[in-house]
């Protein structure tokens, strides 16, 4: 069970040697060891022993050179295909649907080496042999269009291809639709569907296939959920079949979650955690953590969810472990004990981790909630020394674990090693020295970008929504060197790759003028930037505006506006945003609640639709309050909490207090204010000292009389305040009034 059948025949396909190479390497750092075997198989393929494509690939009958059997891998499946002729070859794989009709047709006009090439390498982890083949036309710079290796027919589909503008992240994107698979299948590479509505979407027929993903407007805030809700009303409606949409589950699995079982049923890993968290059987950090399994690994760990497991959370935690080490120590002839264990801390709480190897160690992080996926996977980019140097300075001073790692391993990256920035952040492909691929992030995902040459890169990377076209042309004007080294800095941290990428290029002192290293084309943008005034902590401050993005991003990374009303003002058009932050003078004392004020009076007016306005809300949370029973609409933990404070559920201490926590952990501390609760900001207050030490003492073995009280005045009155940490001091004295948020 260590390799699936797929990955295995797939491994036949190299010399022995290479094959005990590449099994020697399943470590325990190897987390999928098919994925693994499968991805190392393909590099040795291609770059150790290039010549021999054709033998491993290519099974040539004896007495027969013209007819050689190509082996692909279609659903897991190895099929071989005989290849008589490319047109024969081509209409075998479309008859057996391995790949869709035009793809076949691409195939077709390009020479024959280079078609055998791409059909046998469509191995065991390709989903999509039809997006796969377009993909590796583009590749080959047959795009559709002329190529210098294809015949000049291949340009004539190219006006057939329609194009639909779909929003990725609010920014607009150009879909090609070739076939429904390809188009579906780039939607999920992009993130913006995910795996349960793709599937969804691909019972539909291809004409209402085409009308939902047209709907993917800017104003969709969840496209997987707008997706499974459309074909939903097509189905009511009679236009779809219901048995057209309805899935198939893979199989169904019986749990026992508080005493009653249920039964799950699984139509896919992402889809069946997702309804495991939904109903709160599992909590997110342990059901990413299971996210990371092979997917019958998963599947066996969620079957053992017997009635005598009390915490399915703890349980998958422990089993995800046993799996990764196999029940053994983690490395041959050396004790747990014998490894190093870190100290680290998370939410003001110290937590021991054991440090066996990075990747093990960051994934521990990762489950625990202590980084995000982002910041996890950034700081795999670095060797393991520094990787252990960073998570060793997770002190209790660090209050967003995340984002300290994030800026710690930039720091790394562009300081500690320089001379590595290339490897780490450029992906050398091995015989191309011209060609790398660089590897950003976006939304948190990382998504790898062929470099071939500037211009194509930045039109890359703007066709998939990471930056707008000016921020491209801008760096387009600026050395290879100096643009590739500021889009590789688009880490996992950066909300809005545009803004940032013209911030590095002021500080390169490329400012949309002109520079000792940009060309003097570069100033002629300037004149179309406008420029606003206004006002920070009192002081005026210009705003430049190159797009509504930018500039809310901007004022949010100032401290000007908060999450909330920058979301809010998103929404708005944007020559109603720009009236709004012009208005933002020296009078104005709360600039989010005067943005919040001044696009409600716009939709009062009806200068603005209140359907462009009104967000939909993440959740609504039943409290109780005053022995009634009231509902509160959560979009955003800022608003939230300030719905309570304004409805006067919480006093402003309490609440400032609670949004120093988690965002779930909020919500679930909220959503605690049951009928019995007569003081809540006494309550979310004692929560979050729970929450901040877990129900036990602070310091390992001392009691809270053994640590130190201090006396505080505040208007004149002595309190006052027991010091258990710099972090538990300072959010008493900013819960208490005593302290505003800034200082």
């Amino acid at each position: 069970g260590v390799l699936d059948e797929g990955s295995a025949e797939f491994l036949g396909r190299v010399p022995d040697d290479i094959a005990k190479e590449i099994v020697s390497a399943l470590g325990p750092e190897v987390r999928n060891p098919s994925a693994f075997v499968t991805r190392k198989v393909k590099a040795a393929l291609q770059s150790e022993f290039p010549f021999k494509l054709t033998e491993v690939g290519l099974q040539q009958p004896q007495g027969s050179q013209d007819s050689p059997v190509v082996n692909v891998y279609h659903a897991g499946t190895r099929v071989p295909v005989p290849w008589h002729s490319k047109a024969q070859a081509m209409e075998a794989l479309v008859q057996r649907g391995i790949l869709d009709q035009r793809s076949a047709d691409f195939l077709v006009k390009i020479p024959d080496r280079a078609a055998r090439e791409i059909v046998a390498s469509l191995g065991p982890d390709v989903r999509n042999p039809s997006a796969f083949v377009t993909r590796k036309l583009r590749e080959l710079r047959v795009d559709f269009a002329s190529s210098h290796r294809a015949e000049t027919a291949m340009a004539a589909p190219m006006p057939c291809v329609e194009q639909f503008l779909v929003h990725r992240n609010g920014a607009p994107v150009s879909l090609p639709w070739v076939s429904k698979e390809q188009a579906v299948e780039c939607l999920v590479s992009w993130g913006v569907l995910d795996e349960g509505s793709a599937d969804f979407l691909l019972k539909a027929p291809e004409q209402e296939a085409k009308q939902i993903i047209s709907s993917l407007g800017p104003d969709v805030r969840n496209p997987s959920a707008f997706v499974t809700r459309k074909l939903k009303e097509l189905m009511m409606e009679g236009t779809i079949s219901p048995d057209a949409l309805t899935p198939t589950p893979v199989s169904v699995i019986p749990i026992h979650f508080n005493g009653a079982m249920l039964t799950l049923q699984w139509f896919s890993k992402e889809q069946a955690l997702g309804d495991l968290v939904r109903s709160g059987v599992l909590d997110e950090g342990s059901a990413d953590f299971l996210m990371k399994a092979p997917e019958q690994d998963a599947k066996d760990i969620v079957a053992s969810l017997g009635p005598d497991v009390r915490n399915p959370s703890a349980f998958v935690t422990r089993k995800m472990k046993e799996l990764r080490y196999g029940g053994q120590q983690p490395e041959h002839g050396k004790s747990l004990a014998s490894l190093q264990t870190l100290v680290v801390h998370h939410n003001g709480v110290p937590m021991t981790l054991d440090w066996f190897s990075a990747e093990q160690a960051i994934g521990q992080l990762a489950s625990r909630g202590v980084l995000d996926e982002g910041s996890a996977e950034f700081l795999g980019r670095v060797p393991d020394d520094i990787a252990k140097e960073i998570v060793s300075a997770l002190g209790p001073e660090v209050r967003n674990p995340s984002a300290f790692v994030t800026r710690k391993v930039k720091a790394a990256l562009q300081s500690e090693f320089p001379f590595k920035l290339t490897e780490v952040g450029l992906q050398q492909p091995q015989g191309s020295q011209d060609s790398p691929v660089v590897n950003v992030y976006h939304a948190g995902t990382r998504v790898p970008v062929p470099w071939h040459s500037k211009a194509q890169a930045m039109e890359a990377l703007v066709q998939r929504g990471i930056l707008d076209q000016r921020s491209a042309d801008f760096l387009v004007k600026i050395p290879d060197r100096a643009a590739r080294e500021i889009v590789a800095s688009l880490g996992p941290d950066v909300r809005n790759p545009s803004a940032f990428v013209t911030r590095k290029l002021r500080e390169l002192r490329v400012d949309f003028a002109s520079s000792h290293r940009a060309e003097t084309a570069m100033a002629a943008p300037m004149p179309c930037v406008e420029q606003f005034l206004v006002h920070r902590n009192g002081a005026p401050v210009s705003l430049p505006w190159v797009s509504k993005e930018q500039a809310v991003e901007c004022l949010v990374s100032w401290g000007v506006l908060d999450e909330g009303s920058a979301d809010f003002l998103l929404k708005a058009p944007e020559q109603e945003a720009k009236q709004i932050i012009s208005s933002l003078g020296p009078d104005v004392r709360n600039p989010s609640a005067f943005v919040t004020r001044k696009l409600k009076e716009l939709m009062m007016e009806g200068t603005i639709s209140p359907d462009a306005l009104t967000p939909t809300p993440v959740s609504v949370i039943p409290i109780h309050f005053n022995g009634a029973m009231l509902t509160l609409q959560w979009f955003s933990k800022e608003q939230a909490l300030g719905d309570l404070v304004r409805s006067g559920v919480l006093d402003e201490g309490s609440a400032d207090f609670l949004m120093k926590a988690p965002e779930q952990d909020a919500k679930d501390i909220v959503a605690s204010l049951g009928p019995d609760v007569r003081n809540p900001s006494a309550f979310v207050t004692r929560k979050m000292k729970e929450l901040r030490y877990g129900g036990q003492q602070p310091e390992h073995g001392k009691s809270l009389a053994s640590l130190q009280t201090l006396v505080v005045h505040h208007n004149g009155v002595p309190m006052t305040l027991d010091w258990f940490s710099a972090e538990q001091a300072i959010g008493q004295l900013a819960s208490r009034g005593v302290l505003d948020e800034g200082s």
